[in-house]
């Protein structure tokens, strides 16, 4: 599936729009639609597009900036709803499990079993772990 460059510059304003984007190094979260855990797109030809499609978000960031399509997208952060590109790269499934389970430190490096970590709610509703010492900043 190909995209036109007219798609590729809607689609940046409309991924901006549903970003709530913090500094480079931090996720973004996605405050558009979520299809099960992973926030999703739908483009028509109703809306302008060349295409009908509902598309996986961190897929199609990684498509406009790489530019190639991959259903083998991993996310470098662990957080299903982050729409940070720089936070995405492509990996095979066995790839992003051993990620997952290696996964012994947060986004900021503390090592999870010295500083422990608590399980909560983050703003979109989802649940996950945030380490004790960024929790406490």
């Amino acid at each position: 599936m190909e995209l036109t460059d007219e798609d590729k510059r809607l689609l940046r304003i409309v991924i901006a729009g549903y970003t709530k984007r913090g500094a480079p190094d931090e996720c973004w979260l996605w405050t558009g639609k979520y299809g099960g855990k992973y926030p999703r797109i739908w483009i028509s030809k109703k809306k302008g597009y060349s295409i009908d499609k509902n598309i996986y978000v961190h897929r199609l960031l990684f498509y406009l900036r790489h530019g190639y399509w991959t259903p083998e997208v991993d996310h470098k952060c662990r957080h299903t709803w982050c729409v940070n590109d720089a936070h995405h790269r492509k990996a095979t499934h066995i790839e992003n499990m051993a990620n997952r389970d290696a996964r012994k430190r947060c986004n900021a490096g503390h090592l999870y079993e010295k500083v422990g970590f608590t399980m909560m709610k983050f703003p979109n509703g989802r649940s996950g772990r945030i380490c004790n010492e960024c929790r406490a900043k």
